[in-house]
């Protein structure tokens, strides 16, 4: 294994966003079959489970269904990469529904997955919890802290991406990587890495947006293919943004080219 970049030493060349996009959908394109045999078991789970759920969280006052419905989100998407990363940065093969076993890896990557996915919704939270407790909820008064944890909700997540190259490190059984070295190795690139993910998203983005509004989960079989279309456009995010981070660790830790 390759020593990480020291003081004194140039940093390789950082590649531009379109550059480490484009080379994300070459990964996802050369590696479609083995990425189709790791996806498809906790993609058919997510599905199953907010299909199932869904209609549960639009009980009015009931959060418990929504939690649940995103703490088991959050486990499906953190088994997916782990085996993604795995497949990418290490030397692993993926062998369908047997990944779904967990392993000692699957609880460390899933605690640090989840962290920095609760770094960027502390904003929000922190929000909506000063609405409701200042009574202020459905009224003029709630839209400057709205607006004010939107700000800081989107400045962490464009901070909190120089902590996922953690992600791939944990896959890839690289101890070196902690939060301190992640922070240094995108001092000079985050907003390179953030453009790189915008763009590798843009395809999923314009799934989403192009699904029609859905104010209840219906049962009908044109309901299912909503839920269905929607769950593909977050997966496909998830995909792309997964690949450019992997992209961006094998350049600045492994010295890979882009």
């Amino acid at each position: 294994m390759n020593d990480l970049p020291q003081a004194g030493v140039p940093a390789p060349p950082v590649p531009s966003a379109w550059q480490m996009a484009g080379s994300a959908y070459a990964l996802i394109g050369l590696n479609f079959g083995p990425l189709i045999t790791i996806i498809w078991p906790w993609a058919i789970l997510s599905l199953a489970f907010r299909y199932v759920l869904g209609p549960l969280t639009e009980a009015e006052g009931d959060f418990r269904n929504g939690f649940l419905l995103g703490a088991l989100t959050m486990v499906w998407q953190s088994g997916f990469l782990l085996r993604w990363y795995r497949f990418l940065d290490g030397n692993w093969r993926p062998s369908g529904p047997r990944d779904l076993i967990p392993d000692a890896h699957d609880v460390r990557f899933f605690a640090t997955f989840a962290a920095i996915q609760l770094l960027v919704l502390a904003p929000l939270l922190a929000g909506a919890g000063y609405v409701w407790l200042s009574g202020s909820a459905g009224t003029p008064a709630a839209l400057g802290p709205g607006a004010v944890a939107m700000f800081l909700a989107l400045a962490v997540l464009i901070a909190s991406l120089r902590l996922t190259l953690m992600l791939p490190a944990i896959a890839a059984g690289d101890r070196r990587v902690d939060v301190a070295t992640a922070w240094k190795l995108t001092r000079n690139c985050y907003w390179r890495l953030a453009f790189a993910i915008l763009i590798a998203s843009l395809p999923a983005v314009a799934l989403d947006l192009a699904l029609p509004a859905m104010s209840t989960f219906q049962t009908t079989g044109v309901g299912f293919a909503i839920v269905a279309a929607d769950e593909l456009g977050t997966w496909l995010s998830l995909i792309a943004m997964s690949t450019v981070v992997s992209v961006a660790y094998g350049h600045l830790v492994q010295n890979r080219p882009v």
